[in-house]
C-alpha cells in the first residue's frame, strides 16, 4: 500500500499558504469551512465534512466526496472509503 504524510498546519498560515499548501495536496479534508471551499475552487480532489445534510452548501463535482454526521459518529472507516474512491 502506499504511503501518505497527513500535515495538520491550523492556525499557522496565511490564506497565500494555505492555498499553496492546498494545491500541493492529493486529497484534501475539511470541515464545511473556508479552506473546504478554496479546495474545491482549486480543483483539488475534496473531502467535505458536514454535521447536517444542508446540499446547498454542498460542491457536488467531480473530485469531491462530502460526507454527512446527521447525528452520527464519524468513522475512519467512512473517510477511507471515499479516500479511496477519489484516490483511485
Amino acid at each position: 500500500m502506499e504511503q501518505f504524510s497527513v500535515f495538520n498546519v491550523a492556525g499557522r498560515t496565511t490564506i497565500d499558504d494555505l492555498a499553496h499548501i492546498i494545491y500541493l495536496c492529493g486529497l484534501f479534508i475539511s470541515t464545511d469551512s473556508g479552506p473546504y471551499h478554496l479546495s474545491v475552487a482549486l480543483n483539488r480532489k475534496t473531502i467535505g465534512l458536514f454535521m447536517w445534510n444542508n446540499r446547498t452548501c454542498f460542491h457536488n463535482t467531480k473530485g469531491v466526496k462530502n460526507i454527512v454526521l446527521d447525528g452520527s459518529q464519524l468513522s475512519s472507516e467512512r473517510v477511507f472509503s471515499a479516500a479511496m474512491d477519489l484516490l483511485a
